[in-house]
């Protein structure tokens, strides 16, 4: 009962943000309304692929990446463990080998050599994540924001801009679908979870992925 209960919810939510996005759409001077619902879903569809990028979900519905550092000290303790198992198999008494050997059926080298290969796997694993930033970019959302921009260029026909919300209000200006990329970009980081952000940065990333003759298009 919890779980179609869930799923109701989860529904609702996603046919809210489907709506939001047609009004934001349908709000953009000289867009064709046949288009809006393929442009919705693909919105909604970037939205979807950027959650699931981002597994981790607070109590506040704010979506995140595995912790690094949480990565790093749990493969770490696994060869620490791996290490102490593979010396507490060297001193095992003699019963205990012949009884290791008959639940493998292969001598206890052969268990050992295995543990070993593990071991090393595990510590290249550690030297690759100690490679890594201690905090990684949101890569993911400079995704969204030019799969945004796609839709703008190939579905909606229209020139996607850098014009922010904010620059619009600096300068008074109430033209009807003014900053149209970046409102439509915040209606589908909030399908996506995503409330607090700095839009420029992204909306300048975003236009300039497009501009990347080697990144597909939905033409």
């Amino acid at each position: 009962m919890a779980t179609s209960k869930q799923g109701t919810t989860s529904l609702a939510k996603r046919l809210a943000s489907t709506d939001a996005l047609k009004t934001v759409l349908t709000s953009i001077p000289k867009v064709d309304p046949d288009v809006v619902p393929t442009a919705a879903d693909a919105l909604m569809n970037a939205a979807d692929d950027y959650m699931s990028s981002q597994p981790i979900v607070d109590p506040k519905g704010r979506r995140s990446k595995p912790n690094l550092a949480e990565a790093r000290a749990s493969v770490a303790a696994l060869h620490k463990n791996l290490a102490k198992a593979q010396e507490q198999l060297s001193t095992l008494p003699l019963d205990a080998r012949m009884a290791i050997g008959r639940a493998t059926n292969a001598p206890l080298g052969k268990l050992r050599s295995d543990i070993e290969q593990v071991r090393q796997a595990v510590e290249n694993a550690l030297v690759d994540l100690a490679a890594h930033p201690h905090k990684v970019a949101d890569a993911a959302r400079n995704v969204l924001a030019y799969r945004v921009a796609v839709v703008f260029r190939d579905v909606l026909k229209v020139k996607p801009t850098s014009t922010s919300d904010k620059q619009l209000t600096a300068n008074m200006t109430t033209a009807r679908g003014g900053a149209a990329y970046a409102r439509v970009l915040r209606a589908t980081l909030k399908a996506a979870g995503v409330l607090n952000y700095d839009p420029g940065p992204l909306i300048t990333a975003g236009l300039a992925l497009l501009k990347d003759p080697n990144l597909p298009s939905t033409k």
